[in-house]
C-alpha cells in the first residue's frame, strides 16, 4: 500500500475535510443568525406578543362594532325629468315674484319723489300744492300697500308651494339633505307655517342620525384596516425575524428624558404597551338587559381577550352570581349555564392575562409627561 507521500496530489480525496469545514461554516452561519436575530434582540418576541394582543383586541372590537351597524336605506335614484319640471316651475314663479317686487319698488320710488314734493310744499306754506301732492301720495301708498303688496305676497306663496313640492320630491326619494335645503327656502317665504318648521326639525334629526350611522361604518373600516396592519406577518414568529431589524417599532427604542439630566430611557423597547391605554392589569365591565334565548347558553365577550380565570367577581343585578351559574374562559368569554338567564345588569371585575411587561403602566399620565411629546403621537 502506498503512503500518502507516494499518492499524487490530484489523486488525494479531501471530501472529509470539505464536509467538516462546510459543517462548521453552516453551524457558524446558523449561530450568527440566531445570535443576531434572537439572542441580541430579545425584545422582538415581546413585541410580537404585543401585536398578538393587539390583533385579538382589535378583532373583538371589530366584531362588536359590526353588531351595532345600522341598516342604511339607500336613496332612490332621482327622476331627472320630474326634477327638471319642478325646477322649471320654480324658475317661472321666481320671475313672477321678481316682477312683482320690481313693480312695487318702482311705485315706492315714485312715492318717495311725491313725498318730497309734498313735504317741500308743506314747508313753504304752499297749501294748495301740498294738498294736491298729498292726494297723489295717498293713491300711491294705497296702491303699494294694497294690490302691489298683495301681488308680492301671492307670488311668494306660489313660489313657496313650488319649493315645497320640490322638497317633498327629494324627501320621498330619500335625499334628505336636498329636501332640507328646499324646506329652508320654503321657510323664508312662509314662516307662519308650523308644519314646515316641524318638517325642518325632523329632517335635521334624520341628518344627524345619518351622520352617526356613517360614523359607525367609518369606525368599522378603520378597525378592519388596523386588524390588517397588526395581522399577517407581524403576528408570526417567522414574520418577526423576517422583518427588518432596523424598523422603528422593531429595534431599540431610546429617548433622553430632560427631567432626569437627559438620562437614556430604553424601557419602551420591551414595555411596548406601557404608554398605551387598554392593557391594564385589572378591568371592570358591565352589560345591561341580558336575556337568554331559552335554547343555547348566552355568551358575552369581554373587551379583554386575555383573562386570569378565578380572579373574577361577577354580580347579577348587584348580587353575587351563584356558583356554577357561569363559566369564564381565558379568551374573555363569559358564558351563562342557564339558557333562560335574565338580568337588568351584569357586572364583572377581573384580572387580565396580559404579560406584565406589556401591561399599561399604572402611572401612565406621569410617564407621558416625562417623555418627549413625539414619543406618544
Amino acid at each position: 500500500m502506498r503512503s500518502n507521500k507516494e499518492i499524487r496530489v490530484e489523486e488525494k480525496s479531501y471530501a472529509a475535510l470539505f464536509f467538516i469545514l462546510s459543517g462548521l461554516l453552516g453551524f457558524v452561519t446558523l449561530w450568527g443568525f440566531y445570535n443576531e436575530t434572537i439572542t441580541r434582540r430579545p425584545w422582538k418576541e415581546i413585541q410580537r406578543q404585543f401585536y398578538e394582543y393587539e390583533y385579538q383586541k382589535t378583532k373583538i372590537e371589530l366584531e362588536q362594532a359590526k353588531q351595532d351597524l345600522p341598516e342604511i336605506e339607500a336613496a332612490k335614484e332621482i327622476d331627472p325629468k320630474q326634477e327638471g319640471m319642478l325646477q322649471d316651475t320654480i324658475a317661472v314663479l321666481q320671475i313672477k315674484l321678481d316682477d312683482a317686487l320690481q313693480d312695487r319698488k318702482f311705485d315706492q320710488s315714485e312715492s318717495d319723489a311725491i313725498n318730497y314734493k309734498y313735504q317741500y310744499a308743506l314747508h313753504h306754506g304752499e297749501n294748495e300744492k301740498a294738498e294736491k301732492w298729498k292726494k297723489k301720495l295717498d293713491e300711491f301708498e294705497s296702491r303699494i300697500e294694497g294690490e302691489l303688496t298683495d301681488a308680492v305676497l301671492a307670488a311668494e306663496q306660489d313660489l313657496a308651494a313650488a319649493y315645497q313640492d320640490l322638497a317633498e320630491f327629494y324627501d320621498t326619494s330619500g335625499h334628505v339633505e336636498k329636501a332640507l335645503g328646499e324646506y329652508l327656502t320654503v321657510w323664508q317665504y312662509n314662516t307662519s307655517d308650523a308644519g314646515v318648521g316641524a318638517k325642518i326639525s325632523e329632517l335635521q334629526t334624520k341628518i344627524e342620525a345619518a351622520k352617526a350611522d356613517k360614523a359607525k361604518y367609518t369606525a368599522v373600516d378603520r378597525l378592519e384596516e388596523k386588524l390588517h396592519s397588526v395581522g399577517g406577518i407581524k403576528r408570526t414568529f417567522i414574520g418577526t425575524l423576517a422583518e427588518s431589524p432596523f424598523t422603528k417599532t422593531r429595534t431599540i427604542v431610546q429617548y433622553y428624558i430632560e427631567d432626569f439630566d437627559y438620562t437614556a430611557d430604553r424601557c419602551a423597547t420591551c414595555h411596548f404597551a406601557s404608554d398605551k391605554a387598554g392593557y391594564d392589569g385589572y378591568a371592570k365591565e358591565q352589560f345591561e338587559e341580558i336575556e337568554g334565548d331559552g335554547e343555547s347558553p348566552l355568551t358575552l365577550q369581554l373587551k379583554h381577550p386575555y383573562v386570569k380565570k378565578g380572579s373574577e367577581t361577577v354580580l347579577v343585578d348587584e348580587e353575587d352570581a351563584e356558583e356554577g351559574s357561569y363559566e369564564l374562559s381565558e379568551d374573555g368569554k363569559l358564558t351563562f349555564t342557564d339558557p333562560d338567564v335574565y338580568a337588568d345588569l351584569v357586572e364583572i371585575a377581573y384580572e387580565t392575562g396580559y404579560d406584565t411587561v406589556l401591561q399599561t403602566h399604572p402611572h401612565r399620565d406621569v410617564l407621558l409627561g416625562k417623555h418627549p411629546v413625539e414619543r406618544f403621537g
